[in-house]
């Protein structure tokens, strides 16, 4: 009987070739000497890589998030050079075809909608390799300790007041946490749900990939100037309608999406914001104020607000890191180098547009009047209300039977109480999924009654 080390290179290289992840590579690779030799020559081990990506249902957003972030670096090359602000497709009709393209527009179509490649280029077979790796670490926090209600800051939901009283507990269990001081606050974390199986883990690089690419998508529209506003939608539409049907369960998709936007941008982007405290304005629009600051709460708001656009998941595991080194001893003094915000956002022409024509859900618009007497700031509900509605539009497509209760009335209570910070392993299939949120609606609500005053 044959072992695999009698094998040929050619018949190792193919066994390779038709492993399902990057992961089952790496681990045959260790089996022994005869299959570690194989991923050591860089010939095969480029080849096997690229064979795994492109046949891959994990890596179905790699590919197109690569040709996207080679589009960013053409924006910043483009304005870096001094290059005018850039004007997109010069028609009145809202519906984008490929003869109103303008080049930029027309590279983003491209990139976005070009279908399955037949080959990768060697560059982006290791922007993926690393991307697999790096984004690990943002696994690793994800799984430091189950978060609660508390540990979630949405700007647009609670009273300013309130939210600076939150954020400064959030802050404080965070310090709590990582110093060890206070073991009340490390958080409990269930034996089942100390790692993320290889299932589990593929569900969570899919989600972030996929909100990276809708993101950057979103950043490159920012930076082009459209005459008909209607246009501009019915692009980014067709983008975000063509990226969600390249998954096989859109209902648990959409909630590993939901879960992996409220963790990096209403959890880890207000814990750790204190490095943003006294940016330089004149560089970037992500400045937060300290905890002196008379208008602290307005300046926290604008912060979240522009970062939610500006800020991809990369750039968090950077601020983390930062926050953590700059909050502990010996105080390490991190300013941003100045390539930080000229990739973010090269030109000021685009510094309000990106948060207000970029969005993905334009719902009304939420006032706030601020803790001193400025004037009252006015913030556009997107990227959160978006996610959420898919939620719910994907639900109703699935077919459920009528019931008295809506999928909303009750998704927002029991999705932050039960669901929110385990999502991963609270269903491991839309069906599951669709199950569990038809028994929500078929329970009978709690009626809260409140305990007479004694006399």
């Amino acid at each position: 009987m044959a072992i695999i080390s009698d094998l040929s290179n050619e018949l190792l290289v193919h066994i390779y070739s038709n492993l399902g992840s990057i992961d089952d590579a790496l681990h045959l690779g260790r089996t022994c000497s005869t299959t570690h030799i194989i991923l050591e020559n860089p010939k095969f081990h480029l080849s096997i890589m690229r064979s795994i990506i492109m046949s891959s249902d994990i890596h179905r957003f790699d590919i197109c998030l690569c040709k996207v972030l080679d589009l960013h670096s053409k924006f910043v090359d483009h304005y870096s050079s001094g290059g005018a602000l850039i004007s997109g497709a010069p028609t009145s009709s809202p519906h984008p075809t490929s003869n109103t393209f303008g080049y930029f527009d027309q590279e983003l179509w491209e990139r976005v909608m070009q279908g399955p490649l037949h080959t990768l280029k060697d560059s982006h077979v290791y922007d993926i390799l690393a991307r697999w790796q790096g984004l690990r670490v943002l696994q690793d926090l994800y799984l430091a300790r189950e978060l609660t209600d508390y540990d979630y800051i949405n700007p647009l939901n609670i009273n300013p007041r309130f939210q600076m009283d939150r954020l400064d507990t959030l802050q404080d269990r965070s310090y709590s946490h990582y110093s060890r001081c206070h073991p009340q606050a490390h958080g409990t974390l269930q034996p089942h749900s100390r790692v993320l199986d290889s299932h589990q883990t593929a569900r969570f690089y899919s989600a972030v990939t996929y909100y990276w690419l809708i993101n950057e998508i979103r950043w490159c529209l920012s930076h082009i100037t459209f005459k008909n506003i209607q246009y501009l939608f019915g692009l980014r539409y067709t983008f975000q309608t063509h990226l969600e049907t390249l998954t096989a369960s859109p209902l648990l998709f959409t909630l590993d999406v939901l879960s992996i936007y409220e963790f990096l941008y209403l959890h880890l982007l207000p814990n750790h914001s204190r490095c943003f405290e006294e940016q330089d304005p004149a560089k970037t629009l992500l400045t937060c104020p300290s905890r002196h600051h008379e208008d602290r709460a307005q300046g926290f708001q604008e912060c979240l607000a522009y970062a939610s656009s500006f800020l991809q998941p990369p750039d968090l595991i950077d601020l983390a890191i930062r926050d953590r080194l700059v909050h502990k001893w010996p105080y390490a003094f991190l300013p941003y180098p100045d390539s930080f915000y000229t990739h973010t956002h090269p030109t000021p022409d685009a510094h309000y547009n990106i948060t207000n024509c970029s969005f993905s859900y334009r719902g009304p618009p939420t006032m706030f009047q601020s803790v001193t007497p400025y004037p009252v700031l006015v913030l556009t509900e997107g990227h959160h209300a978006y996610l959420k509605s898919r939620v719910f539009v994907t639900f109703k497509d699935g077919g459920t039977r009528p019931n008295p209760r809506t999928i909303e009335e009750v998704f927002i209570e029991r999705w932050s109480e039960e669901v929110r910070g385990s999502v991963f392993f609270w269903a491991q299939s839309s069906i599951k999924a669709e199950m569990l949120m038809e028994r929500w609606r078929e329970e009978k609500p709690v009626k809260r009654q409140l305990r007479p005053r004694r006399a």
